[in-house]
């Protein structure tokens, strides 16, 4: 089973000290700055390479100056993988800034140092769902994120995630709505009349959302949220999805 374990050791301007030095696992050693933000008291992150997704958060008694390092054990990475990091850091409740990174390709048990400088974007995202990279939310630009301004958690309730959490890779791309949530471009293919697929396959949608194919509707009828109980929706077929 994989695992994400979070590791955290405040430093110093200027501190040497690597929370994944003795590591034997994949470990990315994540160094948060910021040019606008003092201090927080909670950090989120939101973390996904292929076939994995993990939000986790780590919070101090008082307020922590930045610079401070954390480290993310990817336990049970047998494959190498380019991990997808968005970080927020908040204080007494509110989120003062979001950054997002890529890391390098990384074979199993190497080590890598990934730096992000938290800022608060222009625009705050609204409850709802965004493409990366935009004024909006900060992620990789061909993967959906739903946006929780209100601490709504992930569904078993353990991390209050503000962060904005990824939903999935948009495989044809991702389409920027002005006035409606963004979404996963199906790829103007075909569905076929009855059959079920997830967002993103023939269909445009949330990819972790079970959408049936129905040609008469201006939207694709919602079979079900894969996620809400704990699954991922997934190909089992060359013309059908599902939630396993």
């Amino acid at each position: 089973m994989r695992r994400v374990a979070l590791i955290l050791v405040v430093t110093a301007c200027g501190g040497s000290e690597d929370p994944c030095d003795g590591v034997a696992a994949t470990c990315i050693t994540a160094r948060i700055t910021s040019s606008s933000v003092i201090a927080i008291d909670t950090l989120q992150l939101d973390i996904s390479y292929e076939g994995f997704h993990a939000t986790t958060a780590t919070t101090a008694e008082s307020p922590t100056s930045l610079p401070l390092v954390t480290a993310l054990e990817l336990g049970g990475a047998t494959v190498p993988v380019t991990v997808d990091i968005v970080v927020a850091g908040k204080l007494a409740g509110a989120v003062l800034g979001t950054a997002y990174q890529q890391s390098e390709p990384l074979d199993p048990g190497a080590h890598a140092t990934v730096s992000f400088d938290i800022a608060a974007l222009a625009n705050p995202c609204l409850e709802g769902t965004y493409c990366g990279g935009g004024d909006r939310v900060d992620g990789e630009p061909d993967t959906l994120y739903l946006c929780h301004p209100g601490g709504v958690g992930d569904p078993d309730g353990t991390v209050e995630a503000d962060v904005p959490t990824a939903r999935g890779r948009c495989l044809n791309g991702c389409i920027e709505n002005t006035c409606d949530d963004d979404l996963c471009f199906g790829g103007n293919l075909p569905c076929t009349d009855g059959n079920n697929y997830c967002g993103g396959h023939k269909l445009n949608g949330d990819p972790q959302i079970l959408y049936r194919c129905d040609p008469t509707a201006s939207k694709p009828p919602v079979v079900a949220d894969c996620s809400a109980s704990g699954k991922q929706c997934v190909p089992i077929a060359a013309d059908m999805d599902a939630c396993r």
